[in-house]
């Protein structure tokens, strides 16, 4: 090759890589308005893992250690838009699977696509009409395009006969109310603010929620627009997050009270969003709550210092699991 031509083809791939530079650079100085979109006939399939390791020192001198791991799969269906452009969707539960390990009260594993139902421990009973009432529930929720969630309906009556003089299973079922129901499926979806973002840009999503038979869980998430990245052919939207929490414990199980406080000291998440086609592809987050709480069984007190690191991982599917 000629020196001549050497130094053309250097050129050209400079023009062309200052080309790729500038279009990138101005690809990630555009504002983007993200919102939710559904139409007609959409069912979106989810899967969400929760997974929680639990560490309990108590002034007794006894150390316990609890350890979950809980996979959903869900149906989000499209219903109609209202007068106002938010949207009304129905949510479909359509399998659970969870292994645990509970200390002293022994391991539980329930597999409602198996129809596995653990019948070793004290815990069974009650978590086995826990979960056998969840799977195939059928709920309401209602959500604006920015993805905040407006209401959740249905859970309350779906727990009451469940919950009834159960305050054991009211705790797995975080209270039971539609509110507990809300709460938890907020954390499925990223919400936005109401203006364009560019690269680099935060915004927060602020919570407060009152728990029946738990307490109060206040805090905010904090999003940040990383950028843009492809995905298996899909061009997404990259956010990181954090969350902050602080949560009142105020449990009443027989003659034990529980009160106290816990709240996270360290929080992570990543989430991609399709902007085209206004869909979720997938939000993982992952965070340490730390705490003490305080029982009162029958006027002895007992302290109990609190370690917990929980994650959860939600992911929009092509297809429901074989």
């Amino acid at each position: 090759m000629s020196i001549k031509r050497f130094v053309g083809l250097v050129f050209s791939v400079l023009v062309l890589a200052n080309v790729c530079l500038t279009q990138e650079a101005e690809a990630q100085d555009t504002a983007v308005a993200p919102r939710y979109k559904f139409n007609e006939g959409d069912e979106l399939i989810y899967q969400t893992v929760v997974k929680f390791h639990q560490k309990q020192n108590l002034s007794t001198g006894m150390k316990l250690e609890n350890k979950s791991d809980q996979t959903d799969i869900t149906i989000r269906r499209f219903k109609e838009t209202d007068k106002d452009g938010n949207f009304q969707l129905q949510t479909e539960n359509k399998s659970i699977v969870v292994k645990s390990s509970f200390g002293p009260a022994g391991d539980y594993s329930y597999n409602s696509r198996t129809g596995e139902k653990d019948s070793g421990t004290a815990l069974s009973p009650t978590l086995n009409d826990l979960y056998s009432t969840m799977t195939g529930a059928v709920l309401g929720v209602k959500i604006n395009p920015q993805g905040k969630i407006l209401k959740a309906t249905g859970y309350k009556e779906l727990m009451a006969d469940v919950l009834k003089d159960n305050p054991l299973a009211a705790q797995f079922a975080g209270g039971g109310s539609d509110d507990a129901y809300k709460m938890g499926l907020s954390e499925q979806f990223v919400t936005f603010g109401d203006k364009p973002v560019k690269v680099g840009d935060t915004w927060e999503r602020k919570f407060e929620f009152d728990l029946p038979q738990l307490g109060k869980a206040v805090g905010k998430t904090t999003y940040t627009y990383e950028g843009n990245e492809t995905v298996k052919g899909r061009k997404l939207m990259k956010m990181t997050l954090s969350k902050e929490l602080s949560f009142d414990a105020d449990i009443k199980i027989g003659e034990a009270t529980v009160s106290g406080n816990f709240s996270s000291e360290k929080s992570s998440g990543t989430a991609y969003f399709d902007v085209e086609k206004g869909q979720l592809v997938s939000l993982s987050s992952k965070f340490v709550l730390k705490g003490q709480l305080q029982v009162n069984v029958n006027g002895q007190n007992i302290q109990i210092d609190m370690d917990q690191t929980q994650s959860y991982k939600t992911e929009l599917l092509e297809k429901l699991p074989e």
